[in-house]
């Protein structure tokens, strides 16, 4: 009788420490994102989109090798193409996400960013001093977080 006990104990103990086990990984959920940020259909759109930019661009700078350049592609100004795609992306990226309130997010690292890439990239096409691009930048960058939609 007592093993039947001890065995009902173990049963309800295993079963107590499965449902304390599923609420961690609830509370680990809300946490770090949950269920709310798991699917962003809008990150892997723009992400497929950029590994399609680079495709574009590394056949162009292809084309570029027999006679005329695309664009002006080549292979030397090849990662500032890539940088500006980046770049733009990432902008859209972010104005999707003020204007659609289902996918919003924090935007301020994506504003940092998004601006980075561009003046990289620019800045690489066009064979410029990239300073006064970065200055320029920072200050549109600054302009935007004061249009961005607030948290509720």
């Amino acid at each position: 009788m007592s093993d039947e006990r001890e065995t009902k104990r173990r049963d309800e103990k295993d079963e107590k420490d499965e449902k304390d086990e599923g609420r961690d990984n609830e509370k680990w959920g809300e946490k770090w994102g949950g269920e709310k940020w798991s699917s962003d259909p809008l990150g892997s759109a723009l992400w497929a989109l950029f590994i399609i930019w680079i495709g574009v661009v590394l056949l162009m700078a292809n084309m570029g090798d027999e006679g005329e350049k695309v664009l002006g592609l080549d292979w030397d100004n090849f990662w500032a193409w890539v940088l500006t795609g980046g770049g733009v992306l990432t902008w859209l990226d972010i104005l999707l996400r003020m204007v659609m309130p289902t996918y919003r997010r924090p935007l301020g690292g994506r504003i940092i960013w998004g601006t980075i890439l561009l003046v990289l990239g620019v800045g690489g096409l066009i064979d410029m001093e990239l300073w006064p691009l970065i200055i320029i930048a920072i200050g549109v960058s600054m302009l935007a977080g004061y249009f961005r939609p607030r948290g509720d």
